[in-house]
């Protein structure tokens, strides 16, 4: 195989979650449900873009583009992406690996001359050492101007009581406790529970002082055929005491925002919470529940909750970059530069 015989067509958005669906490593970044919002966020726009191999789409891309003003070039990002694990098609070798990213590096920087940034799927399970040497082949770098992203991936092809065996011996008893406190578990695919949702994730910001960059406001918006989003709230007696969102994209599902009160906390109502959601992606037959991220220097507290699931750590790997010759990357980094100052004093 050659770097040729890789080709890139673009995707009509209509076509997006059809296409998309069976990709083994979709999350909700890669929808378009997502995508077309988190760019215009930015003032930016989405494209949708398949690489094929032999006719056979191997891998798909959906990419936030955000022009220069006045270009008709810029950057480009993708976050989770592309997505190489295929429906009907074995793991792609680091070959088949390194002949994508050439494909989308002919294309996007040789040929339109964009700054191309990406950071593969954590559930791809490329692991960070072979998707650098991946990168590398292909005529990547490692870059800081794109967050990375690790996470827990839970394998929700075991069944319901190999789950609970692999807990943490605290977190399972934690979790008997919130049986015990007979706690009422509603939820829906709906907007009916918003309001008791940002009820109490609002008590817990203003207890612990955070705000997410991307609010669930903003995910209440993407709703579309690829993307379902899910309320749960825990309660007992009335009261409610910690409710989330879960995101389900294709064969997996994605934990986005939990919170316990200080009523709730007692009661380990968080921990059925979770429980909660991992039953609701059993019994659709999901593939992986990706628990939302973890950093263990900014939130320890919530990293050691993870932990205590029993799933593995996984990366995506990334971010890489790559960028045509010339002047323009020099003047893409420096208005980055002043923008990331501007965005600095606003905060002070």
């Amino acid at each position: 195989m050659t770097a040729n015989a890789m080709t890139l067509r673009e995707v009509s958005p209509a076509y997006w979650p059809e296409l998309s669906r069976g990709f083994r490593d979709l999350t909700f970044e890669q929808t378009r449900a997502y995508c077309e919002p988190a760019a215009e966020r930015v003032g930016g726009r989405a494209r949708f873009v398949a690489l094929e191999l032999d006719g056979r789409v191997v891998a798909l891309a959906a990419l936030r583009v955000k022009n220069l003003p006045g270009m008709k070039r810029g950057v480009i990002w993708v976050p989770a992406g592309p997505m190489v694990l295929a429906p009907d098609r074995p793991d792609p070798e680091p070959a088949e690996l390194a002949l994508i990213l050439h494909a989308l590096r002919r294309h996007l920087v040789a040929v339109e001359g964009n700054i191309l940034r990406l950071r593969f799927s954590a559930l791809t399970f490329l692991g960070q050492e072979a998707a650098l040497d991946v990168a590398q082949s292909a005529g990547f770098t490692p870059t800081d101007r794109a967050p990375p992203y690790k996470t827990f991936a839970l394998d929700l092809r075991q069944p319901e009581d190999e789950i609970m065996h692999g807990l943490n011996r605290k977190w399972r008893s934690s979790l008997r406790m919130a049986f015990k406190a007979d706690l009422t578990v509603d939820r829906a695919c709906d907007l009916s529970l918003t309001d008791r949702f940002e009820r109490v994730f609002a008590s817990v910001q203003e207890a612990k002082g955070f705000a997410p960059v991307i609010t669930a406001a903003f995910h209440r918006k993407c709703r579309a055929e690829d993307y379902q989003l899910e309320t749960f709230v825990i309660c007992k007696d009335g009261v409610d005491l910690a409710a989330g969102l879960l995101v389900l994209t294709g064969q997996n599902a994605s934990y986005l925002f939990g919170a316990t009160n200080e009523k709730g906390r007692p009661l380990c109502a968080g921990f059925q919470l979770t429980w909660s959601m991992i039953q609701r992606c059993l019994a659709l037959d999901l593939t992986w529940l990706d628990l939302g991220g973890v950093d263990f220097e900014v939130n320890p507290e919530v990293a050691k909750y993870k932990v205590r699931i029993g799933a593995p750590l996984v990366e995506g790997g990334g971010p890489f970059e790559c960028a045509p010759v010339g002047l323009f990357p020099k003047v893409v980094t420096l208005l980055e530069g002043l923008r990331a100052r501007v965005k600095a004093r606003g905060r002070t």
